[in-house]
């Protein structure tokens, strides 16, 4: 996951060559920065030249300890490139970055790109099919690089016609399995045991018999209410 932090930059204390994977920061700025911790947490940089801005580069950091950051090269399509002591180092949005938002009603197809990236697809992201609009991808696991499809057991399928046969597999069929991940179990199908319902049926049951019992007054107060227009009456007293 791509951590942030706002108006963050600072500048390299050391050149680096194309192929070195560690920049060092000016002394003590790179506290300013985020700390990647977990696995597949990342930092997106991008190093300008301080003479030439046409000269840069966009690196994903993926360990920071203090001032030195452990880098990818050359990443969202851009090159590596050698860079001196005093060219720029700033944390920003980049368009790798902003593809990977979702969008209001979008969730969009598998890309490449983000299985590439440090964090990849995380578990339980979910996909477009690139070929059928009407079927999804979820992933079972954490840093997944792989693209779904069949015969991938780090993606599951999200269809009607998919949940309808893994339902009607394991549903009280006597196997007495489920036919659902277990990385999914407790965590969202079977979230709901047995006294969860037995709870919600005594409720339910509560609430039923509590109306029962409210109309069944209403019903006496009609009739005795009628009654007694039917005394007055005799009287010649209209209510």
């Amino acid at each position: 996951m791509f951590q942030f932090s706002n108006r963050v930059r600072t500048i390299l204390a050391r050149n680096i060559t194309v192929g070195d994977t560690a920049l060092i920061a000016a002394s003590g700025t790179g506290a300013e920065f985020p700390s990647p911790a977990a696995p597949g947490d990342a930092i997106a940089l991008t190093l300008v030249s301080a003479s030439n801005s046409r000269h840069y580069e966009i690196v994903y950091c993926v360990q920071r300890n203090g001032d030195t950051f452990t880098v990818w090269r050359g990443q969202e399509g851009t090159t590596p490139l050698p860079f001196q002591s005093g060219d720029l180092i700033s944390l920003n949005m980049t368009a790798a970055l902003y593809r990977r938002m979702m969008q209001a009603g979008y969730l969009g197809q598998f890309s490449q790109e983000v299985a590439q990236s440090p964090s990849a697809y995380r578990k339980g992201s979910i996909v477009c099919d690139g070929t059928d609009a009407a079927v999804y991808w979820i992933s079972l696991q954490d840093q997944n690089s792989t693209a779904p499809g069949a015969g991938n057991p780090t993606w599951m399928k999200l269809d009607l016609p998919s949940f309808q046969k893994a339902i009607q597999n394991g549903g009280g069929g006597g196997s007495g399995t489920s036919p659902f991940p277990t990385s999914l179990q407790g965590v969202t199908l079977d979230r709901y045991g047995d006294a969860f319902f037995l709870n919600e049926k005594l409720e339910l049951t509560a609430k039923l018999l509590q109306r029962q019992q409210w109309a069944s007054a209403r019903q006496k107060e009609a009739r005795f209410q009628q009654k007694v227009a039917v005394a007055l009456r005799k009287f010649g007293v209209e209510l």
